[in-house]
């Protein structure tokens, strides 16, 4: 799974990718690990000036 990190201008200087093994991962963990990843570009993002919309997961 992979998330963007914007900055305050129109690109995005990078990607954050999660690379696990398919075997043992459970939807739970996967909707877990998905909303960190999520949580944690967002806030890079903000730190690069993005502006961020809180309401999103």
């Amino acid at each position: 799974m992979a998330a963007p990190v914007f900055t305050a201008g129109e690109s995005f200087p990078l990607v954050v990718t999660l690379v696990m093994p398919a075997r043992g991962i459970t939807e739970h963990d996967l909707t877990r690990l998905s909303a960190e990843l999520l949580r944690s570009t967002r806030a890079m993002s903000e730190v690069l000036g993005h502006p961020v919309d809180r309401r999103g997961p």
